[in-house]
């Protein structure tokens, strides 16, 4: 059964866009969990870890590119990073992969490279995984 684009996000960790909220250098205090999600305004509600609620946009909250697509940017895109840069990159995977959500998101923001390598805008995030969801079903057929 095919997930409906809201669906997407909900339960989904994010963090929101710390080059757009101002005033806050504590990234675990950034990260919440996405709560509904209305695709056609392109709106997100979040619930932070103290219980508080907010709606923002879609483009202001990140979150993870999809595991499959963190593997292929640290196949690919490995080779031409410095080794600590590749050290941080292989973090934020390996806590993907792990499950551990909330670390991943805070190693990727804790640099440019690993936030530009690893994190993605929840629009993007929900036309990327549409798109994989069309290709599947195109070779299913």
């Amino acid at each position: 059964m095919r997930k409906k684009n809201k669906d997407l996000l909900v339960d989904r960790l994010v963090m929101l866009d710390p080059h757009i909220v101002v005033n806050n250098t504590d990234h675990k205090k950034l990260i919440a969990k996405v709560a509904d999600a209305d695709p056609a305004k392109g709106r997100v509600n979040l619930q932070f870890n103290d219980g508080s609620y907010g709606e923002y946009g879609e483009h202001m909250a990140l979150t993870l590119y999809p595991k499959a697509a963190l593997l292929h940017v640290l196949h690919v895109e490995g080779k031409s990073l410095n080794l600590d840069d590749y050290r941080q990159v292989t973090e934020v995977v390996k806590a993907a992969l792990a499950g551990d959500h909330e670390q991943a998101l805070i190693l990727a923001a804790e640099n440019q490279i690993t936030f530009d390598l690893c994190l993605v805008n929840c629009s993007d995030f929900r036309e990327m995984k549409n798109r994989l969801g069309e290709s599947k079903r195109q070779r299913l057929k």
